[in-house]
């Protein structure tokens, strides 16, 4: 078995994970303008503030909710590049890179990171990754973030708002390596919705 295959083995079982999970939704907009559409991505859980992300028109996204964990897909209907993006808010990342991946800088929101960046061939066809997990992404997100160590009103247990420990995983892939990367540049402009 090769490890594309065992990759889309592992794609499948998550696939089929969010099926068990609640039906995907199509997020719209908020806003377009020109060639760029921003959409809002709704934090999961513990009053998160919601997220901000700017891609480009004819990209749709797609919610998943898991019982702790929302994962968003980001495709553009019929791409021949099999383009996607995937986006985790979660306590608990997993984590798919090649042992083999090398390291580029990047960055997530205001975060620094590096992407894990590697490519898997079978059958003839090249599929390129790129993929960053950043821990604790929305603890000092912005002025007025909560400290996570307070309890807030909707939170019973000892350890008080748990939103502060969610972290952002970030996935792009296709059969293009320079379209992968662009795609990846996108998560640059992930940042706190104002709502």
């Amino acid at each position: 078995m090769t490890r594309y295959t065992l990759y889309l083995l592992v794609f499948a079982a998550a696939t089929f994970w969010m099926a068990v999970a609640q039906d995907g939704t199509v997020l719209k907009p908020v806003s377009i303008s020109g060639e760029t559409q921003t959409f809002e991505i709704p934090s999961w859980g513990h009053d998160a503030p919601a997220l901000l992300m700017d891609v480009p028109v004819g990209f749709a996204l797609t919610r998943r909710q898991g019982p702790d964990f929302d994962v968003y897909f980001l495709e553009q209907p019929g791409d021949p590049a099999h383009r996607r993006m995937g986006i985790y808010v979660g306590h608990t990342p997993n984590p798919m890179a090649s042992k083999s991946a090398t390291v580029e800088p990047g960055m997530v929101g205001p975060r620094k990171i590096g992407w894990h960046v590697w490519s898997e061939e079978d059958q003839g066809k090249t599929l390129y990754f790129r993929e960053a997990i950043v821990p604790a992404f929305f603890k000092g997100l912005a002025k007025g973030t909560p400290d996570s160590r307070k309890p807030a009103a909707t939170d019973s247990g000892p350890q008080g708002p748990l939103y502060g420990n969610l972290s952002i995983h970030v996935w792009a892939q296709g059969t293009d390596a320079d379209q992968v990367k662009t795609m990846a540049g996108w998560a640059k402009s992930i940042r706190k919705s104002g709502r």
